[in-house]
């Protein structure tokens, strides 16, 4: 049922009788064309960019920059809570079925300096800081896209755009959960990109990505399926290609990134820890030829008031060389990952870091009185450095046939 088209109707649908509001905005296939666009209007409006939101985008990506630099999850929370709600992804889903370039063009522009501004603040903390020694935040998670966080973005985006559309306001907890899975990565992504950190500085970046594009496209979709039908050829070929530029930054991600273990629901089991046979830097006891023909060492063994013993070998005219000693093949037991340092100190500068699950090899260990071990390891990608013991499985060596 449509209002009658001699009366006029207010330019904000606020102004309407409650029970009209709910019938256009649960039903805006069965609404006219003109409440159709006080609709899309009102939609508009708090999608529009304002003062507000630049200002708390500003003193939120500070806010982030802060919690990075002191490696501080309340400080973090209190970024993700400040931050402004990301209305321009709403705006840039409605394109398809308003067409409406302007609005779209200002809305575009707004997240970007959004955007801008928190992978600028992280890499400004990333380059005062110069460390990556993270024992309160879970930076490394973003280093590759993870199924969990998909999911999570896909149903809080839907109940946002649901929300947005039938009661005519942004929820605030979906401003939380997006600026988590979106703002963050970026801002770890320009803290890790002063460092030089492989893997995790573009890896940050194409996660931060991937959740925006997957955004966009779930509320795009949503919005199409509760009423808003892309219009013409036009929209149908925005909404197309939105989906085709999420998809492909999601197989970019996962083949870039070699990290198909933290997208996979089951990944592949770790083996059982088996007793472990310890190697330093003493190399395996040489096998003895039995062609040798030397004579056998004689012991001689002298009592005297002190207990000592004189052992004396015969000489012998050749020299066997020292093997070396056999690595060590272990796994990566720990769902953030590990990471590789120049000497085994947890003081020491970062050099690379190894995913969960990843197979490594143990070539030397050194032991401190009173402290955990330190393993000098080498990753499937020639990488070496010093990570600490308790992060990695390790199997039974056995030594090599020489």
């Amino acid at each position: 049922m449509s209002l009658p088209s001699i009366e006029p109707l207010p330019e904000n649908i606020n102004e309407l009788p409650p029970a009209r509001q709910r019938h256009i905005r649960r039903r805006p296939r069965s609404a006219s064309i003109a409440e159709r666009q006080i609709l899309i209007a009102s939609m508009h409006q708090m999608t529009a960019p304002n003062v507000q939101f630049f200002f708390l985008s500003l003193v939120g990506s500070l806010i982030l920059g802060a919690a990075l630099f002191f490696d501080e999850p309340v400080i973090l929370l209190a970024a993700i809570v400040t931050l402004p709600f990301l209305s321009p992804i709403f705006a840039l889903a409605l394109l398809p079925t308003t067409l409406r370039w302007i609005h779209t063009l200002k809305s575009t522009l707004s997240l970007l300096i959004l955007l801008l501004l928190c992978f600028v603040v992280g890499a400004v903390a990333g380059y005062t800081h110069k460390t990556l020694d993270f024992t309160a935040l879970n930076i490394y998670r973003f280093s590759a896209p993870y199924w969990v966080d998909l999911a999570v973005i896909c149903v809080s985006t839907f109940l946002g755009a649901l929300i947005f559309l039938r009661q005519g306001r942004l929820p605030r907890p979906v401003s939380v959960i997006l600026a988590y899975q979106i703002l963050v990565p970026l801002a770890v992504a320009g803290y890790a990109f002063p460092l030089g950190a492989a893997r995790l500085w573009p890896g940050a970046l194409i996660v931060s990505l991937v959740h925006l594009f997957i955004t966009i496209l779930v509320a795009t979709f949503t919005l199409h399926i509760l009423g808003f039908v892309p219009k013409g050829v036009v929209g149908w070929l925005l909404t197309l290609g939105s989906a085709a530029i999420a998809l492909s930054a999601l197989i970019v991600s996962l083949v870039g990134s070699g990290s198909l273990p933290a997208f996979s629901a089951n990944p592949a089991p770790l083996p059982a820890a088996q007793p472990t046979r310890v190697f330093t830097e003493a190399a395996l006891a040489p096998v003895e030829d039995p062609t040798n023909t030397l004579p056998a060492p004689t012991e001689t063994i002298t009592q005297a008031n002190t207990p000592s013993a004189t052992f004396t070998p015969a000489p012998t005219s050749t020299i066997t060389p020292t093997p070396e000693p056999t690595p060590i093949i272990a796994y990566i037991n720990s769902l953030n990952g590990g990471i590789l340092r120049e000497a085994p100190s947890f003081d020491s500068l970062v050099v690379g870091y190894v995913n969960d699950t990843e197979e490594i090899k143990i070539l030397r260990i050194y032991e401190s009185q009173g402290a955990r071990p330190w393993y000098f390891v080498e990753t499937s990608r020639g990488d070496t450095g010093w990570m600490d013991s308790t992060l990695a499985i390790t199997q039974t060596p056995t030594p090599t046939a020489e």
